[in-house]
Order: C-alpha cells, then sequence, then structure tokens
C-alpha cells in the first residue's frame, strides 16, 4: 500500500502527538514549578527551532562526513541553548521543564522531515518503511527532549555551557548510527537509535530534572 500522497498532513502529527504524550507524563509531579504559557511557548519555540535546523541540515549533508557528525549536532544544541538561556527559561526554578518541553518539540518535527527524506529516495513509502522511519524518528523526540532538560538544569545552575557541551557530545554517536543506517540501508540500526534515547531521556528525567526540587519533594516524585 503506497501512502505517500497522505505523508504532508498527517506526518506532522506522528511528530506532534508522541511529544506530546511523553510531555504529559514528564510533567506529573511537577505542575507547581511551571507555568503553562511558558510551556506553550517553549514547544512552539522547540517546532520552529526544529524546522529551521532542518533546513541547515540539509545544506550541511552535503560538505562531508565531518560537518555531518559535528556541525550538527553543534548547532541543534547552540540553538536549544540560545532559546533556554533567554528569558523563555533563565533565572526560573522550571527552566529544565522548559528545557524538556523546547527539546520534545524540537525532536517532534523529525518525524515528518524524515517521511521527506525517505520518500523521495524511495519514490514510495508503505505500511512497513513509515513504521522504520518512525522509529528512529521517535528516538530524536526522545534524545532532544533529554538533551533540552540538561540544557535547561545547566542554565538554572549557572554551568550552561557545561551542558552544553554535554548535549553536543551525546548527540554524535547519534549522528554516527544514523548515518551509517543512512549510507548502507541498514534499517534495523534504527533500534539503536531510539534505545540509546530512551536510555538518555529515562536518565535526564529521573536523575536530573528532579534535581531542580528541594529535596522533600524529589522522594515524593521517585514515590509516583
Amino acid at each position: 500500500m503506497d501512502i505517500s500522497n497522505v505523508l504532508p498532513a498527517s506526518s506532522l502529527f506522528l511528530g506532534i502527538v508522541p511529544a506530546l504524550i511523553i510531555l504529559y507524563f514528564t510533567l506529573k509531579g511537577y505542575e507547581e514549578y511551571f507555568k503553562d504559557k511558558k510551556i506553550f511557548l517553549s514547544f512552539v519555540a522547540g517546532l520552529l527551532a526544529g524546522f529551521f535546523s532542518i533546513i541547515f541540515e540539509s545544506f550541511v549533508r552535503n560538505f562531508g562526513v565531518i560537518s555531518f557528525i559535528i556541525l550538527i549536532p553543534f548547532f541543534e544544541q547552540i540553538v536549544k541553548t540560545s532559546i533556554l538561556n533567554s528569558r523563555l527559561a533563565r533565572g526560573t526554578e522550571g527552566a529544565p521543564i522548559y528545557g524538556a518541553t523546547l527539546g520534545l518539540g524540537f525532536g517532534s518535527i523529525f518525524i515528518p522531515f524524515s517521511m521527506i527524506i525517505y520518500a523521495s529516495r524511495w519514490g514510495r513509502l508503505d505500511i512497513i518503511d513509515i513504521s522504520i522511519v518512525t522509529l528512529g524518528a521517535i528516538g530524536f523526540i526522545f534524545f532532544h527532549g533529554a538533551t533540552g532538560i540538561y540544557i535547561g538544569y545547566g542554565v538554572k545552575s549557572d554551568r550552561v555551557w557545561r551542558y552544553f557541551i554535554y548535549a553536543v557530545l551525546f548527540q554524535i554517536p547519534l549522528m554516527v548510527v544514523s548515518l551509517v543506517s543512512d549510507e548502507y540501508n541498514l534499517e534495523f540500526l534504527q533500534v539503536l537509535i531510539v534505545v540509546y534515547s530512551i536510555i538518555l531521556y529515562w536518565y535526564a528525567a529521573k536523575k536530573v530534572l528532579i534535581m531542580t526540587l528541594p529535596k522533600s519533594k524529589r522522594r515524593k516524585i521517585v514515590k509516583e
């Protein structure tokens, strides 16, 4: 079944819906530490930043392997860092929460982008193709959510550039696996992207995000 003709309308929702579900469960127990307006602005900012990052990535892909592996992580993380280090999150206790929201919005744009790339490469997409592409792209949603938490914590703790560097370093292995998967048509490597990203997100959500709370509140979140 060729369903490429419905991609433009549906692929965006394939990214946004998982991102919002992840965000919903991430924010449980943190309701006192964020403002709804800033959550909305963070997610929208992530969508826009992700869109412009994809445009940048489309140019960098032509500059060689090193550019792809190094420049893209640097650019994507500096964009998120610049947004979080602005009035949006700087000086707020909820900076890591806004970082998670920004990152999830940022990552959600990768599903429609991946659909377009692979549809143009393969000429058509069936259900199996879409499942494979979506699996890898969901990994990027988790990944950018995780690095958003790290950078947000860096903003809160006045160690923003340290955590920016961590985020860049975390992304390099992801780019290597993604490149090998694309170049040699090893779609099964998408599973590695998902596993790596989920582990990173779990750690960021359970061990880093929780550090924004008082110790008494941390115990409550852990029990939940």
